[in-house]
C-alpha cells in the first residue's frame, strides 16, 4: 500500500509531501494441529491392526498418514515411543523385534506439523499364524472360447496354510450360471458366445471365527470378496 504525507508551505513557500510505499506480506498461521492418523495396508479386523506371531523384526505393518489442513503431507512427521514398535523413513510403522508370542499390544503415533501434534492409540492383536490366515484372490479376469467342455475349470481356488475351516461362495447378476464345488469354479452348461458373451459374478473365500476358548476373546472372522469378469470370446 501507498502512503502519502502532507505539509504546508510556510513563509509562502510551495506545499511540502513525500509518498512511501510499504509492502505487507500476509503468511499462512499454522493453527490446526494434524488429524486422522492412519495406517494404511495394515490387516483391521474388528478394529484392531492383526499380526500374525510369526513375523520378524523390522516387519512392515503398513504406511502412515494424517490429514492437516495447512500443512503438506510430506511435512509432517510421525514418531512413537512404543517398545515394541519403530516409524522408519518417517512413515513406515515396523516391528522392533520378532512377534513370537499371542498378545494384545498397544502402540500410540504422534502426527505433528512442526507446530501442532496429535496423537492416536492403535491396538495390535498378535495371534496365531494360522489365525490371522487372509485369503487371497488373485484372479481378475478370465477368458473362455465359446461351446467349452463343462469339466473345463475356470479357476481353482488355493489358499496357504491355516488350521481354520475355509467356506468358500459366489453371489452376483451370474451366479446361477456357475457351479462352486472343491475349490473349482466351473460353468453349469457349455457357454455361447451369441446367447451371452460375457458373465460376471463376486467369489468370496472365508476361513470362519476363532472359537471363545481362544486366548484373544474377542471373535475373529476374516473374508474377502473379489469380482470376477469371466468373458467369453467367440470361434
Amino acid at each position: 500500500m501507498e502512503i502519502t504525507a502532507n505539509r504546508a508551505g510556510t513563509n509562502g513557500g510551495a506545499n511540502e509531501h513525500a509518498t512511501k510505499t510499504i509492502t505487507v506480506t500476509v503468511t499462512d498461521l499454522d493453527d490446526e494441529a494434524p488429524t486422522d492418523i492412519q495406517i494404511n495396508d495394515a490387516v483391521f479386523i474388528d478394529g484392531y491392526v492383526s499380526l500374525a506371531d510369526d513375523k520378524g523384526a523390522n516387519f512392515l505393518i503398513g504406511t502412515l498418514t494424517a490429514t492437516d489442513i495447512d500443512t503438506a503431507d510430506n511435512e509432517l512427521t510421525f514418531t512413537t515411543t512404543s517398545t515394541d514398535f519403530k516409524i522408519v523413513n518417517n512413515n513406515e510403522l515396523r516391528t522392533k523385534h520378532p512377534l513370537t508370542t499371542t498378545a494384545l499390544k498397544h502402540v500410540t503415533i504422534t502426527a505433528s506439523d512442526g507446530t501442532r501434534s496429535f496423537d492416536k492409540t492403535f491396538a495390535i492383536k498378535v495371534v496365531a499364524s494360522s489365525q490371522v490366515f487372509l485369503p487371497e484372490i488373485t484372479n481378475t479376469d478370465v477368458s473362455v472360447v465359446e461351446n467349452s467342455s463343462t469339466d473345463i475349470p475356470l479357476l481353482t481356488i488355493a489358499h496357504g496354510k491355516t488350521d481354520k475351516s475355509i467356506q468358500y461362495s459366489i453371489s452376483g447378476r451370474d451366479k446361477d450360471f456357475f457351479n462352486l464345488k472343491d475349490r473349482v469354479v466351473s460353468f453349469k452348461n457349455s457357454p455361447d458366445y451369441e446367447s451371452k458373451p460375457s458373465y460376471s459374478l463376486t467369489l468370496e473365500i472365508k476361513n470362519g471365527s476363532w472359537p471363545e476358548t481362544k486366548p484373544l476373546p474377542s471373535p475373529l472372522s476374516t473374508s474377502k470378496k473379489k469380482p470376477l469378469a469371466l468373458l467369453l470370446i467367440k470361434r
